[in-house]
């Protein structure tokens, strides 16, 4: 253990240490007020000892508890008797802090009666003076073979703790790739909480999609180096924040599973969940030039994994199809803002075809509609196999069309209709024809609830406007986070939501100064500010004019505006 011991002509034993440990492995502090006993025990060390032990020394208890902070011995050789602060309670302040340390005690014969109170201290053994070279060196070694033992149990609980590392991670791809390819883990849960610690049986997903980039063939290494460093930011910046799960990349896509209470708020979950997204989002652009998106799912069970992972990557590739400008964090509440539900679809392609309908993409409809039952279909499948197809995503499409305020009976009647002939052709056309004046029926509909929603948007904040009114409010009365909420006022008003909020408070303000018997405080509280001196900051920065100057304008028959 340690090195190989070598017994000397006087019977003392040289411990020769292993040849790729190279330097001292520990150190050793001896506290004496005579400098020959530290001389003596050095010279021994160096003799028997060689690279085994680091020796320095402490001429008093007081010096003592300050080298054991500067110099972090692993042993110290401490005189029981010394002027001043004596070696026991030298030894009590050390031990009081470093309670690892092993002490050996140095005393004198007549002093031994003295150093059975620093025994009950439990030190490891003693050395009596004049110290003998035999007993140091059996001392030395006895200490020797602790610290060995101690060294080698950390070197053990390391090499545990960097195993058990790499087995959490690949649980965490094993548990999170079951449930994606739909198999359920109830049976094992309690196995991965308690492996994990921490709550699986809720939560949603966060999911990570690189944007393709030129790169990846003009330079595949490097991109490929690239792509790795992001993942790993990714996994590192939501460990960092957030006790979850975070599976393996798969080509483009990472995905990380955020544990929620049960009964958490759905709508300050989402919130929270994008304040993630962001911070997450800052941290991997500072990995390298490759950008990505984010897409965010609801909150649900185990058992509706796949419904959240399905919503996460709706979120993404609808947010991006939406094309907002610059957005790279899409929640799939604030991607489609106005319904609850979802209709799931496993064929991709199918997927994407649904969504843009939905989303009134004409161009997008024709291109996928092509793809998905263009002329290659025919001599692949039969008439009546083509119908069938058709007629399966009849079923699907209506149901997505319902959450859009068109009834299942009315698709269902204006799609089947098209399937009623036996020419595969004209099938194709007409099938083709309704889906693209659904979509452009669909693209009307949602610009009137845009129209809505922007009108609704407008009355809440001019009824509520003398209130305490805050953004987060607004959002919240919309179901929309403060984060797409902010954004969608903006694209509807044309203004942010304080300067909206600020001048419509300013207008109702000018009216109510045209009154002499309102004071201006009263008028600040009035339209909604409760600081005078704030009230006329944000007037005099709209109007250019403070409060008092204009309503002395307007008493004036001026112009004020």
């Amino acid at each position: 253990m340690g090195g190989r011991r070598t017994a000397n002509d006087d019977g003392t034993l040289t411990i020769e240490p292993k040849p790729e440990e190279g330097g001292t492995l520990h150190k050793l502090l001896v506290v004496d007020d005579e400098p020959i006993v530290l001389e003596s025990i050095r010279f021994i060390v160096n003799r028997h000892l060689p690279r085994t032990f680091a020796v320095e020394g402490a001429f008093s208890g007081s010096e003592a508890i300050e080298k054991a902070e500067t110099f972090k011995p692993d042993l110290v050789f401490m005189d029981i008797r010394m002027p001043g602060l004596n070696g026991i309670e030298a030894i009590r302040e050390i031990r009081g802090l470093h309670k690892d340390l092993i002490f050996v005690i140095i005393t004198a014969y007549d002093h031994f009666n003295y150093a059975k109170e620093a025994l009950q201290l439990n030190v490891l053994d003693y050395l009596v003076k004049p110290i003998r070279k035999e007993r140091v060196v059996e001392v030395l070694n006895k200490a020797f073979g602790l610290l060995e033992e101690k060294l080698e149990t950390v070197r053990r609980s390391a090499a545990l703790k960097e195993q058990f590392a790499k087995l959490s991670v690949h649980l965490e791809n094993e548990f999170l790739y079951s449930l994606l390819l739909g198999n359920q883990v109830t049976s094992d849960l309690d196995f991965y909480e308690g492996t994990f610690g921490i709550e699986l049986k809720r939560g949603y997903l966060i999911l990570l999609q690189l944007e393709e980039s030129p790169e990846k063939s003009s330079d595949p290494v490097a991109f490929s180096l690239r792509r790795h460093a992001l993942f790993e930011a990714f996994r590192f910046a939501l460990k960092s924040r957030s006790a979850c799960l975070v599976g393996a990349a798969t080509l483009n896509r990472m995905v990380a599973f955020i544990p929620a209470a049960e009964g958490s708020d759905e709508y300050e979950l989402r919130n929270r969940a994008i304040a993630l997204a962001e911070a997450v989002k800052r941290e991997v652009k500072s990995a390298g030039p490759l950008s990505c998106l984010l897409g965010i799912g609801r909150a649900h069970s185990l058992a509706e994994f796949l419904k959240g992972y399905e919503e996460a990557e709706r979120a993404v590739e609808s947010g991006a199809l939406q094309g907002q400008s610059g957005e790279e964090i899409f929640h799939i509440s604030d991607t489609f803002p106005f319904v609850k539900t979802y209709a799931l679809y496993s064929l991709q392609k199918e997927r994407l075809l649904i969504d843009r309908v939905v989303l009134g993409d004409s161009a997008g409809v024709e291109e996928l509609y092509r793809e998905l039952f263009g002329g290659q279909q025919q001599g692949i499948l039969t008439s009546a196999g083509y119908k069938r197809r058709l007629s399966e995503l009849v079923v699907v499409l209506t149901r997505a069309l319902s959450y859009q305020g068109i009834s299942e009976a009315e698709g269902e009647a204006q799609l089947l209709a098209c399937l009623e002939n036996e020419d595969w052709q004209l099938v194709s056309a007409a099938f083709g024809g309704s889906l693209l004046a659904l979509t452009k029926r669909l693209k009307k509909l949602q610009e009137e609830k845009m129209a809505r929603a922007s009108l609704r948007m407008v009355q809440y904040v001019e009824k509520n406007y003398a209130s305490d009114l805050k953004l987060d409010d607004a959002a919240q009365m919309m179901n929309m986070s403060y984060h797409y909420f902010s954004k969608f006022f903006k694209q509807h008003t044309g203004q942010t939501f304080t300067d909206y909020l600020a001048g419509i408070r300013v207008g109702r303000a000018k009216g109510l100064l045209a009154s002499p018997e309102v004071s201006i405080k009263e008028v600040g509280c009035l339209v909604g500010y409760k600081d005078p001196n704030y009230f006329s900051k944000i007037f005099k920065k709209l109007t250019g004019l403070t409060p008092s100057e204009y309503r002395g304008l307007a008493s004036g028959g001026h112009d004020a505006f």
